[in-house]
């Protein structure tokens, strides 16, 4: 649209060759350059970012709540999935049963599960971009990959980034039939999918008040599932036994969790008369209220904190969506996700970095996660798919 023929085929060579010296650098031009190219070549474009942020992921070896997974798939076939405790008390059947599939057609490979279960993250996630604007959801996408809440939540909480994803296309679907489905899918993943309740339930008040009556009932009837879970026993003995360094969140984490977030809201209300309010937005704006509310309100619990608010924590960019689907330019568009983007690049590359000196049990691309070359990258693969997938440390 704003580039001539001549400069788009020097860019598409150049990425062409940057895709082979160095993939993760590559990935990012493409994004950043993905608005101004074509229908076809974001097509092209949406492939090559989605597959390599698949790659990227299912190279992590297992450690911490990952290597738990990898243990409860191992035992996946001595396992009841509409049984398991473990899992929201026998709700969140839906990981249990991926493992299921995953393990019959595989024979129990470990990778298999891996790549199986990333490719649904990011499938979704590019889903969700997609929806909110279908000329900026490559670069949408790559804000998200690179922020740094993502990628640590991404590396552990694996049910409820599913289930974050599926709240999101429930916010998006216009039938009432895909909001009960997506609503359900997210439950399953994970319990906390319930939370996306609660904004359903502010704009219906706020719209009708005689809604109030069916809210209380509903409200009473999560308070009752919450207490049968355990859920308000487990976060007050986490409250009681919270000290010390476990009990606060190290203050860089907390700036960044926070600064994108707060740097979209004060873009919602100085552009507000700009911005979109339709049913979705409105939506979003309130369940990224929660979020906020819930992080701060359990601080002193950081599993807690994280894991109730990973829509603020890893998902920050999707609260652009009033501004995107708004009254504004394509230039403004552009400008906003890309600022966003460079907030996101300075933590994600020093973590990187970490990664990279071996300093850290993110050990992307076999700790090469920035100097991997394709070569280096399909090598590492082929690895992975013989069976050689050694622990970093072992699960529960």
């Amino acid at each position: 649209m704003f580039l001539t023929k001549k400069s788009k085929c020097f860019i598409m060579l150049f990425l062409s060759v940057l895709l082979i010296i160095n993939p993760f650098f590559s990935v990012i031009f493409i994004g950043v350059f993905s608005p101004f190219l074509t229908f076809l070549e974001r097509k092209l474009a949406s492939f090559i970012c989605v597959s390599f942020a698949i790659v990227f992921y299912c190279t992590l070896q297992p450690f911490g709540d990952l290597a738990e997974y990898l243990d409860v798939y191992n035992n996946i076939n001595n396992i009841d999935i509409f049984d398991y405790k473990r899992f929201g008390m026998g709700i969140e059947v839906l990981i249990l049963f991926v493992m299921k599939i995953v393990s019959f057609l595989s024979d129990g490979n470990k990778f298999a599960f891996l790549f199986s279960i990333y490719s649904i993250i990011f499938l979704l996630l590019v889903s969700v971009c997609k929806k909110i604007d279908n000329r900026y959801y490559v670069l949408i996408f790559l804000t998200i990959f690179l922020n740094y809440g993502f990628l640590q939540s991404n590396s552990y909480f694996l049910r409820q980034i599913i289930s974050v994803l599926f709240i999101f296309l429930m916010f998006f679907s216009i039938r009432n039939e895909g909001k009960i489905i997506y609503s359900f899918l997210a439950i399953i993943s994970h319990v906390s999918g319930m939370l996306a309740l609660i904004s359903y339930v502010i704009l219906q008040i706020k719209s009708n008040k005689k809604i109030l009556g069916v809210m209380f009932f509903l409200g009473i009837v999560i308070v009752f599932i919450s207490y049968y879970l355990g859920i308000f026993s487990y976060i007050l003995d986490r409250l009681d036994s919270s000290s010390g360094k476990f009990s606060v969140l190290n203050p860089l984490q907390i700036l960044e969790y926070n600064i994108s977030f707060l740097l979209i809201f004060y873009f919602l209300w100085r552009y507000k008369a700009y911005i979109c309010k339709d049913t979705t937005s409105l939506l979003i704006i309130i369940f990224a209220i929660i979020n906020f509310v819930f992080f701060w309100g359990l601080i002193k619990i950081p599993a807690m904190s994280n894991r109730l608010a990973l829509f603020m924590c890893a998902f920050p960019t999707i609260l652009l969506t009033p501004i995107i689907k708004g009254n504004v330019t394509f230039w403004f568009k552009y400008q906003i996700i890309l600022m966003l983007l460079i907030i996101n690049i300075v933590p994600i590359f020093y973590t990187l970095y970490c990664v990279e000196l071996k300093g850290s049990e993110l050990n992307f691309l076999n700790y090469q996660p920035i100097s991997s070359n394709l070569m280096n990258i399909i090598k590492i693969i082929l690895d992975r798919i013989s069976g050689c997938l050694p622990y970093i440390s072992q699960g529960n």
